[in-house]
């Protein structure tokens, strides 16, 4: 942010407190519908998401006169700069009518001389700062003494309107640019797709193929000569086993495979004359996978030997850093060192990543293969064919659609299936024109990509550039002429101390009278909400969870029973809000299926809210809503009033995460809270280990760098857990209380 050293003469560095009055906000209580739907408008900050325009007249919501008597809400004038501070920091927004927020606010009625749109701008450019000041341990929010004390460079008045104008010049060019810049990026996404589409269909090399009839080998005597050359050297390596006095393994005769069907044939696009369709499995000469065991969560030094993690061969290129380090000397294996060349695929990712194949251009570290990344060695025909097919869209949809998995967050494709692929096949030399023409024009395309990308970054660092230079002075000439800010800030003093004194002597007197302090019981955790049974709010809050995600509809597909039990988790452990679970360690992750159901679920199916089936034996449980569930809705809202707000926020963080992801995220929680519960100061590492070496066997399965990212995560948006409510212990180690049983 600016120094104050280093303001222009006529600038003075102040507080937003200096600039007028503060004011934060208020919601009425929603159990009185008599305070809703008025004609005062009223914001929260979820009014902003998305939002982009500078000025907003009304939100979702409105309140009455009586919400507004009923309630800490003020109403304030059109003009009056608004600031998020909590779920999350640093919407900012200015009302162009009188206006209410919630409490989810704070906002600055500027005074005379102070341009409400330079505070705007400032505001959106002092996120950051915002952020380092906020404090809490559920979500981070800035008080309204921190927001008053916010450090702001004030110019002149008239320079005020001078910087925004100019700053509004400056971004509109800016994004003219930043649209067209996206534009491109997208036009060459969809080039990059063409050209692989027409290279494999034979119409990137189409006259040269005219040119060079006598060339061509047809795809059947290609195919005819690799499985002759196959044969013919496995009997010269059957017969030097048997020279050998069989001291070794026998060689492995050529599996054959299954030739294409009419029907498979048919759904594959047509290729030149001479060209066909195979399976990738009769290029394939061998395929080697490496194992998995326990390793130290960071990049080998020089002399250490690694296990590649699946990142290092999911962005095109093959990048030896993104590896883990082997410490058991006993696990090294030269037979799954990563050599120059080699063609590395991931067996094992997300749905979109599942697949993804390198070829090893850069080899400086011993690298060994995973038991996710598996060694293609290819016979009879180039591998870099290979590569460019299998990231084209037709190979990459092969791949999608061939791999296994319940869940889209761990995708595997097995090594039959790989070889099951179909591709297109046309004779080696022109194989070799296809792979140079590609590789000149995806060169081009690379090229420009950098270009965009760079540019997109110049483009970004332009903008803070502009709104540095912008509140320090820098970006527009000073006018000797304009009334200095010194004069500005001394009237606004002195309005504002005229202002105290009036409404001290309206302010009517009051009868002194003495406190008493009340020592009241400790207030229990998680606790219950009045008005409401914990089995009906349980299944309360899954409508609102179901419904947030029935806006969004692309994640709906992860909305689930275990999603939804990581959800509840924490509402109950991190929120406080007593459901009457008793959660166990269980393979998903802190979990009470018990209860959720034979309570819960059966409950909503008797009272027509909704109904959850599922899809196939052994599939997924899919929630179903029924013709009451807007009125389980409402009185969801109403039970959990002002806490409201704190739940939407908590399922909205799950919103886009996957179900993989919603359960370290829960596991981490119920794990850290354990540890903490027991007395223990725990390390990250014990956090981890807890969560996933000593949580089930089925957490081994997710890699533990998956562990340490999600708790990284954690730690910085403050889901962090005190040591309080039930101890979640294995099945049968509980207390209906909630304790451990100990013998």
């Amino acid at each position: 942010m600016s120094d104050a050293l280093h303001l222009p003469k006529n600038w003075v560095q102040v507080t937003v407190a200096d600039l007028g009055k503060v004011v934060s906000g208020g919601t009425p209580s929603t159990k009185e519908n008599s305070y809703w739907g008025g004609n005062i408008s009223w914001i929260s900050p979820s009014d902003l998401t998305g939002y982009s325009d500078k000025y907003i007249s009304k939100g979702a919501k409105s309140i009455t006169q009586e919400g507004l008597k009923n309630s800490s809400a003020t109403i304030m004038p059109a003009g009056s700069i608004h600031f998020s501070s909590r779920a999350p920091i640093g919407y900012t927004v200015i009302s162009s009518r009188e206006m209410t927020t919630n409490q989810g606010f704070k906002s600055l009625v500027p005074a005379q001389g102070v341009f409400n749109e330079y505070i705007y701008y400032y505001f959106k450019s002092a996120k950051q700062l915002a952020e380092s000041r906020a404090t809490g341990t559920t979500f981070k929010e800035i008080s309204g003494a921190a927001f008053s004390k916010l450090p702001v460079p004030l110019p002149p008045t008239n320079e005020q309107h001078r910087i925004v104008a100019k700053i509004e010049e400056l971004f509109s060019e800016l994004d003219s640019g930043l649209e067209n810049l996206k534009t491109a990026r997208a036009q060459l996404k969809v080039y990059r797709q063409a050209l692989l589409k027409h290279a494999f269909e034979g119409k990137l090399t189409a006259q040269w193929r005219a040119e060079n009839q006598d060339k061509l080998e047809t795809a059947e005597a290609l195919l005819k000569r690799i499985q002759q050359e196959r044969a013919e050297r496995y009997q010269q390596q059957l017969a030097d086993w048997e020279a050998s006095g069989k001291q070794c393994s026998k060689p492995k005769a050529p599996k054959p495979l299954s030739p294409l069907t009419a029907e498979e044939r048919a759904e594959l696009p047509e290729l030149p004359e001479r060209g066909g369709w195979c399976k990738l499995g009769d290029f394939i000469d061998s395929i080697d996978a490496g194992k998995s065991f326990k390793c130290d969560e960071r990049e080998p030094r020089a002399d250490e030997i690694g296990v590649a993690k699946v990142s290092a061969v999911t962005w095109g290129e093959y990048d030896e850093t993104e590896s883990k380090t082997c410490t058991d000397t006993s696990k090294e294996n030269e037979a799954y060192l990563i050599r120059s060349g080699d063609f590395i695929l991931s067996r094992a990712n997300t749905i979109d990543l599942v697949g993804a194949c390198v070829i090893a251009r850069k080899v400086t570290k011993k690298i060994m293969l995973s038991d996710k990344t598996l060694r293609i060695k290819f016979d009879g025909f180039s591998q870099e064919y290979f590569l460019q097919y299998l990231g084209s869209r037709i190979g990459r949809k092969q791949i999608m659609r061939l791999s296994t998995g319940n869940q889209e967050s761990m995708r595997n494709i097995g090594q039959d299936r790989i070889r099951s692929i179909t591709v297109p096949i046309c004779s080696g030399i022109e194989a070799e024109v296809v792979m140079d023409a590609l590789a000149s024009k995806l060169s081009e395309v690379g090229q420009l990509e950098l270009t965009i990308s760079t540019s997109l970054q110049q483009a970004e660092a332009l903008r803070q550039s502009i709104l540095k230079k912008a509140f320090s002075g820098q970006l527009v000439e000073q006018d000797a002429n304009d009334e200095p800010a010194s004069l500005l800030l001394a009237r606004i003093k002195a309005e504002k101390a005229e202002q105290a004194v009036t409404a001290k002597l309206r302010k009517p007197q009051k009868e002194q009278t003495q406190s008493v302090s009340i020592q009241t019981n400790v207030v229990p955790f998680p606790a219950k909400i009045a008005n409401i049974s914990a089995t009906d709010l349980h299944a309360g809050i899954i409508a609102l969870a179901y419904q947030r995600h029935e806006q969004s509809p692309e994640f709906l597909k992860y909305f689930h029973h275990v999603k939804v039990e990581k959800i509840i988790h924490l509402v109950e452990a991190h929120l406080g809000i007593d459901l009457e679970r008793m959660p166990i360690k269980d393979a998903a992750g802190p979990n009470d299926f018990s209860r959720l159901k034979r309570k819960v679920e059966p409950r909503a199916k008797i009272v027509n809210w909704f109904d959850v089936r599922q899809e196939k034996p052994g599939g997924m449980y899919i929630y179903h809503k029924m013709p009451k569930f807007d009125d389980l809705i409402s009185k969801t809202r109403i039970a959990l009033g002002e806490r409201l707000t704190e739940v939407d926020a908590l399922i909205g963080m799950f919103l886009k995460w996957r179900t993989e992801h919603s359960e370290v995220i829960a596991t981490l929680y119920a794990a850290w809270n354990n540890l903490l519960l027991l007395g223990l100061s725990p390390s990250d590492e014990e956090i981890v280990y807890e969560a996933r070496e000593n949580w089930h066997e089925a957490k081994l399965k997710i890699e533990r760098e998956k562990f340490f990212m999600a708790l990284k995560w954690m730690h910085k948006h403050g889901l962090v857990p005190v040591g309080r409510g039930r101890f979640v212990a294995k099945k049968g180690e509980q207390s209906k209380s909630g304790e451990v049983k100990h013998d």
